[in-house]
């Protein structure tokens, strides 16, 4: 889910009262940045719900999975290039990613060959994955 220019309060609170519609009980289990882990009823079932929320910590104007792709991409090209970018979608990450189309095989191919960058550009997705794997 992409935060945009919410607070990332705001997103869990939003997921959460979303689930209560569904009459679906919810309790946070552990929340780590933003990947965060719920203990679910419905009726008599129980299960897990995992909520990765799209965003990095950093300045821009909103927060998306594009926030993971420039990351990457200032590994592969360069952080004059990103800020470059940035800078004309006026802080705006998905537009900077659009700026940088051409490059986009270039970056996702750089992702695809090497998991520490994907770790480092993906953490709480990585971090939902290890959540799943000990529930």
């Amino acid at each position: 889910m992409d935060q945009e220019d919410k607070e990332l309060a705001e997103v869990l609170g939003e997921f959460k009262i979303k689930l209560r519609e569904f009459g679906i009980g919810v309790e946070e289990r552990e929340a780590l940045n933003r990947a965060i882990s719920f203990a679910c009823r419905y009726g008599y079932r129980e299960f897990s719900a995992f909520l990765v929320v799209n965003g990095l910590d950093r300045g821009y104007s909103k927060h998306a999975i594009e926030d993971h792709f420039l990351e990457a991409a200032r590994h592969v090209l360069g952080d004059l290039r990103v800020e470059e970018a940035l800078s004309t979608a006026e802080g705006d990450p998905k537009g900077a990613w659009s700026i940088l189309k051409r490059f986009h095989r270039k970056v996702l191919e750089a992702l695809s060959k090497s998991a520490d960058l994907a770790r480092r550009s993906f953490p709480q997705h990585f971090k939902a994955f290890e959540l799943l794997l000990e529930n």
